[in-house]
C-alpha cells in the first residue's frame, strides 16, 4: 500500500481509533510513510463515545490546506492545528 502510494503520488488516510484494542498491531502506516500519510486518531472512539476531541497527524506541507479545509466545514474554529 506504501509502495502504491509513493509511486503514484498517492495520500493515505489512516483511521487509528482503534489500533489500541489490537494485543500485537502493525506499525501505523504514518510510521513507514510519514510523507504521504495523515493519521487520524479519536479521543471520543476509545473513551467517552458523547466526547468530540481528535486528532491529525499529517506531513508539514499540508497542514494549511488541512486547517482551510477544517476551518471550511466545521462550526468550531480550532485555534491551532
Amino acid at each position: 500500500l506504501v509502495d502504491l502510494a509513493r509511486r503514484h503520488g498517492l495520500m493515505l488516510i489512516e483511521d487509528g481509533a482503534y489500533a489500541f484494542l489490537a494485543a500485537q498491531a502493525p506499525p501505523p502506516l504514518a510510521a513507514l510513510a510519514p510523507e504521504a500519510t495523515l493519521y487520524v486518531s479519536s479521543l471520543s472512539k476509545s473513551v467517552a463515545t458523547g466526547l468530540r476531541v481528535g486528532s491529525v497527524s499529517a506531513p508539514p506541507a499540508w497542514i494549511p490546506k488541512l486547517e482551510r479545509a477544517i476551518r471550511a466545514t466545521t462550526w468550531n474554529t480550532p485555534a491551532t492545528l
